[in-house]
C-alpha cells in the first residue's frame, strides 16, 4: 500500500524558526496516528525554506478503497 503524504505549510520560515513549529507539527503526528486505518506516521522532514513539512501515512487499507476516507 502507498502512502498518504501531507504537506503542512507555513506563512513563513526560516532555519532559526523550525524549533518552534516542532511541537505543533508533533501533534499534528499524533493526532495523525489516531486517525481509523493508519498504521504509522513518519517524522516531519522541512522543505528546504522550511516554509514546509512532509509526512507520509501507512494505511492498513488501500488509499483508492472507500474506506481510506474514513481515516
Amino acid at each position: 500500500l502507498g502512502p498518504i503524504r501531507v504537506l503542512v505549510t507555513f506563512p513563513d520560515g526560516n532555519a532559526a524558526s523550525a524549533p518552534a513549529k516542532e511541537p505543533l507539527l508533533e501533534a499534528l503526528r499524533q493526532k495523525m496516528t489516531q486517525a481509523p486505518n493508519t498504521v504509522s506516521v513518519s517524522p516531519p522532514v522541512f522543505g528546504n525554506d522550511y516554509r514546509s513539512a512532509l509526512m507520509s501515512a501507512v494505511l492498513s487499507v488501500d488509499p483508492e478503497d472507500m474506506g481510506a476516507r474514513d481515516t
